[in-house]
């Protein structure tokens, strides 16, 4: 009688694992901004089938930009894809006695959005 060996689980549920491959994606677009598909696949270490459907995501999700083909030493120009650093926002906001003030920026830490507002009397 022969025992069967069967493989150890993985401590890293399917959708954990989903959730880290896509957080490599994000972060290796915002550091490097504009990126083919390939160089994507090569930084990150993960297949093609895989960044596929991710990259997919993303882009409906707004934080990847598809841009236009890249420069081409040889054969097809590759299709550009541009990190968007609107998808993420940052807020701010400062409340004083007379007023309070509300800033917006984006990953870049551009402010997309600045607003202040006088308070009648003390709001406290």
């Amino acid at each position: 009688m022969t025992d069967v060996v069967t493989p150890p689980t993985s401590p890293v549920s399917r959708e954990r694992s989903k959730e880290i491959k896509r957080l490599s994606v994000i972060s290796t677009a915002r550091q490097v901004r504009v990126l083919s598909r390939a160089e994507l696949t090569e930084l990150t270490g993960l297949s093609p089938a895989t960044l596929t459907p991710l990259v997919r995501e993303l882009i409906a999700e707004g934080y990847l930009i598809e841009r236009g083909p890249g420069t081409s030493r040889a054969g097809r120009p590759r299709a550009m894809l541009e990190f968007n650093p609107r998808a993420e926002l940052v807020a701010a906001v400062a409340l004083e006695p007379a007023r309070i003030s509300c800033e917006i920026a984006d990953s870049d830490g551009t402010v997309v959005a600045h607003r202040t507002i006088r308070l009648a009397g003390d709001i406290v």
